[in-house]
């Protein structure tokens, strides 16, 4: 019986601000068919596996990271809350 990789599951995510934009690198999981987990595979690490993200998924973290930043600024008094 073949073993089919079903699904990618995020396991781990580290997004680092940098001086043009951010750097993105974690780790995702293969699930089998069987649902059990095939590997674990890193990615844009020191010798990892190098994705390179679509203009898409850079514009939702570049959101996701301006929303992070507004949400501690709110929580900290910084500025009003929106």
């Amino acid at each position: 019986m073949p073993i089919l990789i079903k699904d990618i599951q995020l396991k781990h995510l580290n997004i680092n601000k940098t001086e043009d934009g951010f750097k993105c690198e974690g780790s995702y999981q293969l699930i089998s068919s069987a649902d059990t987990v095939l590997a674990t595979q890193e990615f844009n690490g020191y010798s990892n596996t190098k994705i390179e993200f679509s203009p898409q998924t850079h514009q939702a973290l570049k959101q996701a990271l301006q929303g992070i930043n507004s949400d501690i600024q709110t929580l900290l008094g910084i500025k009003g809350g929106e």
